[in-house]
């Protein structure tokens, strides 16, 4: 078992398990991860940054990037428009997203783990489908995919406190007492869902050295994912908790993988994204359409490239793409027009824009967020992240 440096560790932390035996040569992990973004809650220890990066195999409950491209937001807003077209905020809050608020990290922590797959170019596993969950959650008639609204009997700071504890059987007992007893709510969503768990880590157990997060509620008691792993004949030992002040070597790494760059010669540009973007092509094979969500924060950045068969100029072509624009520039670059705008968007509100047209393609750039992203300079560098080639 690794144990890095010499800080103290906590007394119950239970999240992180190492995993060997049963005729595997790789060490694997497993991970008790919550559907948040508190920053306080990615102070993991060490350890588990060694397991990243080590890892063949990134395993999680389910795909969340592919629900980038169904994703909306619902935040509000507390923004004013100055006559010189900038944005203020009005409130040194953040908004609230689905999975915490923009105070915290910009994914919440499955989508984190999700992300780095992608940018470490290592090979993600889902353990269930998006459709698999959605049709759970209609089973029980809960339509939300964040169990942190399944707790509503618990507090939520409480739940957190517990979580930063790395108490796994108290986190199992607070969604127990959560569920009505009369129901049969909790076999369904966790205890038969631990068996196919087990059972699939199991087969990916054998191809090779495995980093898996799973809710932390799956991973304890006589049901939960690590006694049934140990039933299957493997080694499940727990990591102590040890952080050190000074950047370990393995969590370096891992931070460095925090960009995934999207090259196309065919349209002739190139684009770095916070992670891997949803790509679909466009009707008619007219372009191809991107958005990239971090979950944690409720921002979406977007990116659509269209063949011109049509040449528009100017204010036609940002009233093509948007219902009310604010043009802040049109200029011509090198050739090229370049228009950059915004528009009070009924959803997203408030939406920054940047269009570049060639004499073959359009590309548009779309960038939205919450109170703070609005107010920042985060849309602009995103903006200049678009390179031609």
């Amino acid at each position: 078992m690794l144990v890095f440096g010499h800080a103290s560790a906590q007394e119950n932390y239970s999240l992180l398990w190492e995993i060997t035996g049963n005729g595997k040569k790789d060490t694997s992990y497993l991970f008790g991860s919550i559907h948040r973004n508190d920053k306080n809650l990615f102070n993991f220890p060490d350890t588990l940054y060694y397991a990243l990066d080590k890892a063949d195999f990134i395993v999680l409950e389910t795909d969340i990037f592919g629900i980038q491209d169904s994703y909306s937001p619902f935040y509000f807003k507390d923004i004013k428009v100055e006559k010189d077209n900038n944005f203020y905020a009005k409130s040194p809050e953040g908004s609230k997203s689905q999975y915490g608020s923009e105070d915290g990290m910009p994914q919440f922590i499955d989508a984190y783990f999700e992300q780095y797959a992608y940018n470490a170019n290592k090979k993600f596993i889902p353990l269930e489908t998006i459709d698999f969950q959605k049709n759970l959650l209609n089973e029980i008639e809960i339509t939300d995919l964040n169990p942190m609204r399944i707790l509503r009997s618990s507090s939520e700071d409480l739940i957190l406190k517990t979580y930063l504890e790395g108490d796994i059987e108290k986190l199992r007992e607070l969604m127990r007492a959560s569920i009505p007893t009369t129901s049969n709510y909790y076999n369904i969503l966790i205890d038969k869902r631990n068996t196919n768990m087990a059972s699939k880590l199991d087969s990916i157990f054998a191809t090779g050295s495995t980093f898996c997060a799973v809710g932390a509620a799956h991973l304890g008691g006589p049901a939960g994912v690590v006694n049934l792993l140990r039933m299957k004949g493997y080694q499940v030992r727990k990591v102590v908790y040890s952080n050190q002040k000074e950047t370990t070597l393995y969590k370096k790494s891992v931070a460095q993988k925090n960009n995934y760059l999207y090259e196309n010669e065919d349209y002739h540009f190139l684009m770095t994204f916070g992670g891997k973007p949803n790509i679909d092509t466009l009707e008619n094979e007219n372009g191809l359409s991107f958005k990239y969500v971090e979950f944690g924060q409720g921002n979406i950045f977007e990116l659509l490239v269209l063949t011109n068969k049509d040449k528009v100029i100017d204010q036609d072509l940002t009233a093509l793409y948007f219902r009310k624009p604010i043009i802040l520039s049109s200029d011509v670059v090198d050739g090229r027009l370049e228009i950059v705008g915004y528009e009070n968007d009924y959803l997203k509100k408030y939406q920054k824009f940047k269009i570049i047209q060639t004499e073959d393609f359009t590309y548009i750039l779309k960038a939205s967020g919450g109170t703070k992203f609005t107010a920042s300079s985060r849309a602009e560098t995103y903006f200049k992240r678009f390179k031609l080639n």
